[in-house]
């Protein structure tokens, strides 16, 4: 997990930084939107071949409401291609955005509190949700969903926020 090279992290590190964890989002991201576009195309599969008497346009329009669908599904897969949590010596960010690239980050010296929490859901498919407390917070921080391996990427996140505790065991 720590060997894994996000691209996209190295042009936000410092030049004391090292990366210490970078983990793309879970796919279960992708999930609802994959779900609503698939339901699309088979409602306009049956609504295309229904004996309805549907007009040209009434087609042309249920076709281009599964493409808005598709081209939205679509957009999620790259957004989340391009998403990644990333844990340095010093920070943690949050990097987002295809055309807009948002980063957030939080020292981890504001750092007090670190949660681990699994839903059933994320129990099931195998991502967990961590709720940042600290010193100066910034909000998009708080809360950070779809993190893969959670228990695996807690404990790595815990040895570099809370480094006595780990020297301690």
């Amino acid at each position: 997990m720590g060997d894994y090279a996000a691209p996209q992290a190295y042009r936000y590190l410092l030049p004391n930084e090292r990366q210490v964890v970078a983990v793309r989002f879970h796919p279960a991201v992708t999930v609802w939107p994959i779900l609503t576009a698939l339901t699309g195309l088979l409602g306009a599969l049956l609504l295309s071949a229904a004996t309805l008497k549907l007009s040209p346009d009434d087609r042309l329009f249920i076709w281009l409401v599964w493409v808005i669908l598709f081209i939205y599904a679509i957009g999620k897969v790259i957004y989340w291609a391009t998403s990644h949590y990333v844990i340095t010596s010093s920070r943690m960010l949050v990097i987002k955005g295809v055309f807009v690239r948002d980063v957030e980050m939080l020292p981890l010296a504001s750092v007090t509190t670190l949660k681990l929490r699994r839903t059933f859901t994320g129990r099931v498919l195998g991502y967990g949700r961590f709720v940042v407390e600290g010193v100066g917070q910034i909000p998009g921080l708080r809360v950070i969903n779809y993190i893969p391996y959670p228990e695996r990427v807690y404990l790595e996140v815990c040895a570099v926020v809370f480094p006595d505790e780990a020297s301690d065991n």
